[in-house]
């Protein structure tokens, strides 16, 4: 009979289980991130949602698959050679499982338990996140305590099952997820207007800096350019042409960029910090932005 423990065996567990982790926490990972994006935290002023979404999918999209064909390979050898269903490597990773997804379910309702006697607002996102916690152990622990007791070594086809529901619902939020954060060309849009909103804001900041030290604006973008202090003017990223800009008063200016997206209807709300957004909210069309300097405000060096 051939023994249970041999490499092959060592690195299919070693590889199941760590996919699995993996697997597990980056579909968590993806939950939050869902959750503060439908359900913002308004004293986060730093979330970024979109991030997390795209971390955990392309996470998913890789190990996921990993876990559903080294355990397909597992049952395959179980079936073949029923010693390897009695594997003590197995067995104790098992147990550990079950001892990590126990203890978390058991954390979740104390953070539960705690947060409500300590009278603090429980928050549709908070709670929504305990019940994630809450269901992705709960199924893992459930999965192996099943697995330990023979569940799936009894008939191949529970395990196909549980396979097809599992990865259909990993699928499912997947392209949830690419609903919300949008295809990777429109990530690739919004990053580029992203940059044109940091350049505009730059420039801006520029020209006010020039008005104070000239009492003057300048007659065009060229001006600002400083070699001494290395002071480069942006141009556009994509097609590296000049922002255009123009003077429309003696206190008045206009600069003007190419976007790709709409500000109000990006599929991420945190595409730029949300005092930046305010003042630079763009259509998908070369769009303007008029700009008056106030000398009280901006008051000249002297």
């Amino acid at each position: 009979m051939q023994s249970s423990q041999t490499p092959k065996n060592f690195f299919i567990q070693i590889g199941i289980f760590a996919a699995l982790y993996t697997s597990a926490i980056s579909f968590l990972v993806f939950l939050f991130s869902v959750i503060d994006d439908v359900f913002p935290n308004t004293l986060d002023y730093y979330s970024d949602s979109g991030s997390g979404i795209r971390f955990s999918i392309s996470t998913l999209i890789v190990v996921f698959p990993l876990f559903i064909w080294l355990s397909r390979l597992y049952r395959k050898f179980v079936k073949d050679s029923p010693e390897f269903a009695e594997s003590k490597l197995r067995k104790w990773i098992t147990y550990l499982t079950l001892f990590v997804t126990g203890a978390t379910i058991a954390i979740d309702a104390i953070v539960l338990v705690n947060t409500f006697l300590a009278g603090e607002s429980l928050t549709v996102g908070f709670l929504l996140k305990v019940l994630s916690v809450l269901i992705v152990a709960g199924a893992i622990f459930t999965f192996c305590l099943k697995d330990l007791k023979g569940y799936f070594d009894q008939d191949q086809k529970r395990s196909k099952v549980w396979a097809a529901v599992v990865s259909t619902i990993v699928l499912l939020s997947i392209i949830f997820g690419f609903v919300l954060i949008g295809s990777p060309s429109k990530q690739r849009d919004m990053n580029f207007d992203s940059q044109r909103i940091s350049d505009l804001s730059d420039i801006q900041y520029q020209v006010v800096y020039y008005y104070q030290q000239k009492g003057v604006l300048p007659t065009e973008l060229a001006v600002l350019r400083d070699p001494l202090s290395g002071n480069v003017i942006p141009k556009d990223p994509e097609s590296a042409n000049d922002y255009a800009y123009s003077v429309t008063d003696k206190l008045s200016f206009k600069l003007c960029a190419d976007f790709k997206t709409d500000s109000k209807t990006v599929p991420v709300k945190a595409m730029y910090p949300e005092s930046m957004s305010e003042n630079w909210q763009h259509r998908a069309e070369t769009t303007c932005f008029d700009r008056t300097i106030d000398p009280e405000k901006y008051p000249r060096v002297k």
